[in-house]
């Protein structure tokens, strides 16, 4: 219990977790508590080495392997990130953050169905959540769908009115809104 009063902002608590994993390799809930600690620092190799041992001494705690997928993400190892987002969605389907991590991963991974699908089911989840519309959005513009990609960013918009990056959002939107010109489609 004393492990959880810790104040992180200092070493002291690392290294009584340190400790209590030296003594008792299998703890789980110190081993969790150690790699979400290194993850919140930004140490994601540190903070995925805890969590890949969290999640072989216990494979159904969607919580670890969510952190671990997030840690993969920063670390850029794509293929592992996603095999922990899927396991971490498959173990609790309604964790939003999990979830639009998942549609990131598959969009990232060119899965973008999969990424789509991902997101309606979220949106049906939370449909307050402005990152499912954002998400969204860089899907559908990597379909080439940029009028419906626009109509994402304008809800993202309608959810967060304040948001500090509005205008470079706007901007977006009208680009994603223009019609294509001719040499354009030469581009590629």
């Amino acid at each position: 219990y004393e492990i959880y009063q810790c104040d992180w902002s200092s070493d002291v608590c690392s290294s009584d977790l340190e400790d209590a994993i030296a003594a008792y390799p299998d703890y789980f809930d110190a081993l969790t508590a150690a790699g979400k600690e290194y993850v919140d620092r930004g140490d994601y190799a540190k903070g995925a080495a805890y969590l890949v041992r969290a999640v072989t001494v216990n494979s159904r705690s969607y919580s670890a392997y969510g952190s671990l997928a997030y840690a993969a993400y920063k670390l850029n190892k794509l293929p592992e990130a996603l095999e922990a987002a899927k396991l971490a969605v498959s173990l609790e389907s309604k964790a939003i953050n999990a979830r639009l991590l998942l549609a990131r991963l598959l969009r990232l991974t060119g899965s973008l169905k999969a990424a789509e699908i991902t997101l309606v089911e979220t949106k049906k989840l939370a449909p307050g959540a402005p990152q499912v519309y954002y998400e969204m959005a860089l899907v559908l513009n990597r379909q080439n769908r940029n009028a419906e990609a626009a109509a994402e960013l304008e809800q993202y918009l309608k959810l967060i009115p304040n948001d500090p990056e509005r205008k470079s959002v706007e901007e977006l939107i009208a680009k994603l809104k223009a019609p294509p010109s001719p040499a354009s489609k030469f581009a590629n």
